[in-house]
């Protein structure tokens, strides 16, 4: 079942609230330097990607495309194979 898109975008928007807010305690948790402006950045743009999926998997982007690109690739790579099977029969 498919989302709306205000309810997707509500989730996205919500998500990426929620990562930056708690950067800085998992920093502190880590014994790490609190966030920097381009690290808060890279949160909020983490966590609305996953909201906006509905992933509950926190990755980096670079991950999350790589995947995208990979399963695009196989079903392309398949609709080929299938397409390929009906030429030369008669």
């Amino acid at each position: 079942m498919t989302r709306p898109l205000s309810i997707a975008f509500a989730d996205a928007f919500d998500r990426a609230a929620h990562d930056v807010f708690v950067a800085p305690q998992v920093h502190a948790a880590c014994n790490v330097p609190a966030p920097t402006t381009r690290e808060s950045w890279a949160y909020w743009c983490q966590g609305f990607a996953a909201g906006l999926l509905g992933d509950d998997v926190s990755m980096p982007l670079s991950d999350r495309l790589s995947i995208w690109v990979r399963t695009a690739l196989k079903r392309f790579y398949q609709s080929l194979r299938r397409a390929g099977a009906g030429v030369g029969e008669s």
